[in-house]
């Protein structure tokens, strides 16, 4: 769940801006819905110095189960 519908919008909103600024991008958003669920538990192994995670839960579930180096 996402924390407020404002956060959907500017999902919509940067996902339009990445597809007029990068062509790849039109190629991602096409594969998006094969792309698995990445769960907590897979983010703790990621080399933070190159991924950037940004949490879009709603606020108690954020602090509930925060990844540290997420935003």
């Amino acid at each position: 769940a996402l924390a407020n519908e404002q956060v959907s919008q500017l999902l919509v909103l940067l996902t339009n801006l990445a597809e007029k600024s990068l062509p790849e991008m039109r190629n991602l958003e096409k594969s998006y819905d094969t792309l698995p669920q990445t769960e907590i538990s897979d983010l703790k192994n990621q080399n933070m110095a190159t991924t950037y995670i940004l949490d879009l839960r709603p606020t108690d579930e954020f602090n509930n189960v925060h990844l540290p180096g997420a935003h």
